[in-house]
Formats: structure tokens, sequence, C-alpha cells
């Protein structure tokens, strides 16, 4: 049976605005982009933080949590071993028990007082014997802090292993040391505390440094002048000048336009045959026919159309004839 565990942020009047659910045989990873939303979660979970959070473990308030973390630890049996605290661990077949504790760097503490070991030790010790029992709800905050690579990475896969055989709920609020058998592994879960950000039309609501460098380029003359934008920018009450300057362009670049097409339409005959002349000259690899037609074809818009010798093709002789030619081509 899945178990699931239901972390809820409320509101001022008591609304969720934030739920997100952990579910048994997996382990969940928090992540945001701020440190004090992690820290939110983590004293929220820890039952000592001031937001308002509601805290369910199958819709019931959840019992015997494990809490584990770079700073408190609480050992149940401080007068016990090691070897005697984790006597009844799940080891792989054939592993004995001091040879898991060499690979996860508790190596030569199995017959010392788990009272007398440094903080670090404890704090393996205390994750060990935090994943032994079916269906436990185990919070962690930075646990792999201070260990090396290869010590923390079994540790790891021994967590993976274990969560799903025993029902585990493993719930970490913050993860610094990534190892490297939870990055494709289907029982890690990853949950982004940040909403997604609204889209944006324009600059002013992103990132500080990439508006200080859109003024900045507001700011620079260019050889035509100084940039429209930075009369914007700059002079915010200088707004009516800013749009009869803009209208009195706009009237500019209609009159240039008008001038432009009229201009054109006036062309003589001779100056639109030689523009398609200089089409045909410059890009041949568009004209479909044979080169000896082509040169025909050229020859006629110029009034030289001479005697193309080839019998076995029809050559246009006038103008219309070249036309109709260029109609029908395929």
């Amino acid at each position: 049976m899945l178990n699931r565990l239901e972390i809820r942020k409320l509101g001022d009047s008591g609304e969720t605005i934030r739920e997100i659910s952990c579910i048994s045989g997996r382990i969940t990873v928090f992540r945001s982009l701020t440190e004090g939303e992690l820290n939110e979660y983590k004293q929220a979970l820890w039952g000592n933080g001031e937001g308002r959070f509601a805290i369910l473990f199958n819709d019931r308030t959840p019992k015997n949590i494990e809490r584990i973390d770079s700073e408190s630890l609480r050992l149940l049996e401080p007068g016990k071993t090691v070897g005697e605290i984790l006597s009844k661990l799940h080891l792989p077949e054939g592993l004995s028990l001091e040879s898991f504790l060499t690979k996860v760097g508790l190596g030569g503490v199995l017959d010392i007082p788990s009272g007398k070991l440094t903080l670090l030790h404890q704090r393996i010790v205390k994750i060990i014997q935090a994943v032994q029992k079916q269906d436990a709800v185990i919070l962690m905050h930075e646990p792999f802090e201070g260990l090396n690579p290869s010590v923390y990475e079994q540790i790891a896969k021994y967590l993976i292993t274990l969560a799903p055989i025993l029902n585990l709920t493993v719930v970490l609020t913050k993860l610094s040391q990534r190892p490297e058998c939870w990055i494709e592994s289907p029982f890690v879960s990853r949950v982004q505390l940040q909403r997604p950000r609204k889209a944006t039309v324009g600059f002013g609501a992103g990132d500080p440094s990439v508006d200080e460098l859109v003024n900045k380029v507001r700011s620079q003359d260019v050889k035509s002048g100084t940039l429209i934008t930075h009369s914007l920018t700059k002079s915010p009450n200088h707004k009516v000048p800013l749009v009869a300057g803009i209208m009195a362009i706009s009237i500019f670049l209609g009159v240039v336009s008008a001038v432009t097409i009229r201009t054109t339409s006036k062309l003589s005959e001779p100056e639109k045959i030689a523009r398609k002349e200089e089409l045909i000259s410059e890009t041949p690899k568009y004209v479909q026919y044979p080169p000896e037609i082509q040169q025909a074809i050229v020859s006629a818009f110029k009034g030289s159309l001479g005697v193309v010798q080839r019998e076995s093709i029809a050559v246009p002789q006038t103008k219309l004839e070249i036309l109709e030619a260029e109609l029908v081509r395929p």
C-alpha cells in the first residue's frame, strides 16, 4: 500500500496556496533558487516554523517521524555500541556488517559506543538506523554534508535500495551533494518549490542586469542620432513632442515611398527591358530554355534579334512571341 505525505502551505485565510505530495517507496528532493524557501519548508517539517503549514500522512497527523540534519541529532541508544545499534540491518546477501560499515565510512567503529562518535559518524549511524523500519517517514536536511563522495554514494545506494522494499517515505528538504546513482533513478522525485514565472512582454519586469543593459544601449548615440527610446526613457515628461516626431517621420517615409513608386512607374520601355536583361543574364538558372533560346530572348529585348542557327527549334522572333512563350513555359 502506498503512503502519502502531504505538505500544504496555507494562506492568511487558511486556504491552500501550495500542496506537495510525497509518495512512499521513493526519495523526494526539494529544490529552490533561494535558501530561505528551503529553510521555510524545513522549519515547517521540523515543527518550529513561523509559516502556516499543514502536514498530513495519509490524511492524518503523522507520528514517529525521523528528522535528520547536520546540526541536531537524537540517538535513541547512545550507550550502545555501533554494532549493537546496527545489528539488525537489511544487508545484501554475502555482505557482513563490518564490510558494510567500512563502505559507508564507519570502518573501525563497530565496538565504539555511539555516544563517543564524532557528529559526522553519529549522523551516518542515525541515517542507517532510521531506514530499517517498514513504512517509516524520514525527513533529512543536508544529510551528506561533510562526507566524502565515495561515502555518501554508498549511503545513497543503500537508501534508494531500501526505499521501495520497505515502503519508506524519504523527504530531503535540501541536498547540496547530489549522488550519481540518484540522477536518473525512477525512485527519486524532484520538487521545485518556486511557482513558474508569468510571461512578460518587453523589459522592466525581468532580470535587473538585462534591464540595466537595455537602458545602457538606449542611452548611447547612433550615427543617425540618439535613439528614440532614449527620449522616452530619460524624459518621460516630453511624450507629446516624441509622438509628434514619430508622426512626422512616418509622414516623411510615406512621401518618399510614394515618390519612389511614381518614379518607378514612369520608367521608359528601354529601362524596363534592360532590367529584364539583367535578370536573365545574372540568374540563368531560373530560365528553362536552351542557351540559344536564352540568347535570342535577350537579343529580342535589345531589339537586335538575329538568325539563330538551330533547325529543330522554333525561336520566337517578336516581343509578342517571346511573351507568349513565357506564358506557356512550364
